[in-house]
């Protein structure tokens, strides 16, 4: 079985108006991490149907996909933008969705705004003693890739690819530490 943890970084949390795919991260298990890069791939604002189409062929590789918070946003974020494009071939595979895994499990971390268990991917790694590797990226850099040319963009993007590594990474490192516990262990296929 081929299995992989998928992040993406966008400008946006939707996927139309100002949501545009920044750069999408496959790490297959125990392996190298896989970088789509929207500069690499000559996109402009909207015009990134390349590599969202270039993300789904690589997806279609694997079986299970690993993500954290891939169940409500990163595959959803992929999926929409492909309609959006026109592109039918959206393969379907099984996830497995740490965060929600982290939420069904019932461990506590410090609580959030609405009283709940903070399950963010960094307070989760914490949580599992996986070393921190969270970084920030704010809108300034997101920006930055779409509208400008030149050495700031390149530093920007590089951030931003830098951000999506770290995080498949520690995803990974989160499963191996999750999966065990989790005895109601929910497999489901993207749809």
């Amino acid at each position: 079985m081929d299995i992989a943890t998928l992040d993406i970084e966008s400008t946006d949390l939707a996927a139309v108006g100002s949501g545009v795919l920044l750069c999408a991260v496959i790490k297959p298990i125990r392996k190298a991490p896989i970088t789509f890069r929207y500069d690499e791939m000559k996109c402009r604002p909207g015009h990134e149907k390349r590599l969202v189409a270039a993300v789904l062929d690589e997806i279609a590789k694997y079986h299970l996909l690993i993500g954290h918070n891939l169940v409500n946003f990163d595959f959803p974020f992929l999926k929409s933008r492909a309609m959006y494009f026109n592109i039918t071939t959206v393969p379907h595979p099984l996830a497995y969705d740490t965060y929600k895994a982290f939420r069904r499990v019932g461990y506590r971390t410090r609580l959030n705004g609405y009283g709940k268990p903070a399950a963010s991917l960094a307070f989760v790694a914490d949580f599992f003693g996986v070393p921190q590797e969270k970084t920030g990226i704010y809108p300034r850099e997101w920006w930055t890739v779409v509208w400008e040319e030149g050495k700031r963009r390149q530093e920007a993007m590089d951030a931003i690819c830098a951000h999506c590594v770290s995080d498949t990474r520690m995803t990974e490192e989160v499963y191996w530490k999750l999966m065990p516990q989790d005895v109601n262990a929910r497999i489901e296929r993207l749809r």
